[in-house]
């Protein structure tokens, strides 16, 4: 008998965790400097805006939450 087994603590857009929608002040889906500027994850906002928008995805997000 097998039993499935989960990788360890993987990071999905949806389980990046309940700050996203909370950070997301004015609702558009992405955060900015400014929202995310009281959150443990500021200093490192330009490394975490992989695609250089000036916006954090939920997904840029999750990957910063996973560091």
């Amino acid at each position: 008998t097998t039993t499935p087994t989960t990788a360890p603590s993987q990071h999905t857009p949806a389980a990046a965790d309940a700050d996203y929608p909370k950070l997301d002040a004015n609702k558009d889906g992405s955060l900015s400097k400014e929202e995310l500027a009281k959150h443990t994850l500021a200093p490192h906002y330009g490394m975490l805006d992989s695609n250089k928008d000036g916006k954090l995805s939920p997904q840029e997000f999750a990957a910063g939450k996973g560091m």
